[in-house]
């Protein structure tokens, strides 16, 4: 039953990621042509900027809070209180997010320039904020799951088409995207009704404000671990354009936008193995890790190599898939070196994901996001005024496969610690 459950999972979050790539490959080369390069990258900055907000929010609540409800699926009213709970104190860290974001807009004259467009996006962070999709993929409920993650790019692609078609709408396209998430959001939250209204069959000793700050408590390792690889993945954005010209930014993020449809090619096992891996762990069951996790391992190294092996060879043309022809000169050799990180940030991504998190081992997770954060920025102050977008490309892949080869050697560890199981 577990089995079938996880490979059912893993079809649902497919055909997810599938339809969610087709329609962002729908998206893609229409922005790229309306926006340019100097359009694309700001847009990127600015979704830089929201996505932190949205980590804030967020709180580790994909991690610590699937935890919490793999452990307790078998008593409703306490899956009802861990979700009340939950989206209280994520629309709490809303509101403390929104408010100093806007006093430091209001304080920094630098930042005036990007205020109406941050403030167009501000409700990608509210969806974030009231979209509790860690609470249905801790039930393992992955067609709902799947349906919420297509949703609201379903929903913006034709408002695209409409409403952006130059530089100059790249504030209707964020208030687009916000809208889209916060309707995917509503309707999310009136499916699990059942769970919000749920009456107790035992009064739960905390009351909400306690139950508020010890959420926040408990969740601050999974949070810190989180924000410190956001801001270790955005590095990129900041640093580049202090060597180079904006529109540099619009070329890496192109080359990064198809990095990232790499991994989420194959997320849908990772992701429907996580609260698997949960509850076997919180049954204090080790040695079963192991033994659930080998095949879907070497099939994910398997798919990984050989999908950066074929966007090498075909890099020209997955470029200008995506994006203009004056967009291939600049975006060709980054794109060639990046293709290959793919392989080890998904090693790294099963390894936190399948073993250390589930075990609780939050510490060896904080660690290698501190690694990575610290690798990261000195390897581009070094390569970027080097081999500039190449140096880019080629210190994101160093950092992967460094941080990949620690976490292999903190799993180990764990694997020898239970192997007289």
């Amino acid at each position: 039953m577990p089995f079938k459950r996880t490979l059912l999972g893993s079809t649902y979050l497919g055909g997810s990621q599938l339809a969610s790539i087709s329609i962002q490959a729908l998206a893609i080369p229409h922005l790229t042509h309306a926006l340019g390069p100097s359009g694309w990258g700001l847009l990127a900055f600015v979704l830089l900027i929201s996505n932190y907000a949205s980590w804030i929010c967020n709180w580790g609540f994909y991690l610590e809070g699937t935890q919490r409800v793999a452990a307790s699926r078998q008593c409703r009213s306490s899956l009802g209180h861990i979700l009340r709970v939950g989206i209280i104190t994520q629309v709490t860290l809303f509101i403390a997010v929104s408010t100093f974001t806007f006093l430091i807009f209001s304080l920094f004259s630098s930042l005036h320039q990007y205020y109406d467009l941050y403030f167009c996006g501000i409700g990608l962070v509210l969806a974030t904020a009231i979209t509790p999709l860690w609470f249905v993929n801790g039930l393992e409920k992955f067609g709902i799951f799947a349906l919420i993650n297509i949703l609201p790019k379903a929903l913006s692609l034709p408002l695209m088409y409409l409403f952006v078609n130059s530089k100059s709408d790249l504030r209707s396209y964020l208030l687009i995207l916000s809208l889209s998430a916060i309707v995917s959001a509503v309707l999310l939250l009136w499916s699990l009704r059942p769970f919000l209204f749920e009456t107790y069959e035992r009064r739960p000793q905390e009351g909400f404000c306690l139950s508020t700050i010890n959420t926040l408590k408990n969740g601050f390792p999974s949070f810190s671990s989180s924000i410190i690889a956001s801001l270790s993945s955005g590095s990129v954005f900041w640093i580049l354009p202090l060597f180079l010209p904006i529109s540099s930014l619009g070329y890496f993020a192109l080359v990064d936008k198809i990095r990232g449809y790499q991994v989420t090619i194959t997320q849908p096992v990772t992701a429907a193995l996580f609260p698997r891996m949960c509850a076997i762990a919180s049954q204090g069951s080790p040695c079963d890790l192991r033994i659930v996790l080998f095949k879907p391992f070497i099939a994910l190294m398997i798919a990984a190599s050989f999908i950066s092996s074929f966007l090498f060879v075909f890099s020209s043309d997955v470029i200008l898939l995506f994006a203009p022809s004056d967009f291939l000169p600049s975006s060709l050799e980054p794109f060639r070196i990046i293709c290959f990180a793919p392989v080890f940030t998904i090693l790294l991504a099963f390894i936190t994901h399948q073993v250390l998190i589930p075990s609780g081992r939050h510490r060896q997770y904080l660690n290698i996001c501190i690694l990575q954060t610290t690798i990261l920025p000195a390897l581009l102050f070094v390569l970027v005024p080097l081999y500039a977008l190449p140096g880019a490309s080629l210190s994101v892949l160093l950092t992967e496969v460094i941080t990949a080869l620690y976490s292999v050697f903190c799993v180990r560890k764990i694997f020898s610690s239970s192997s007289a199981c």
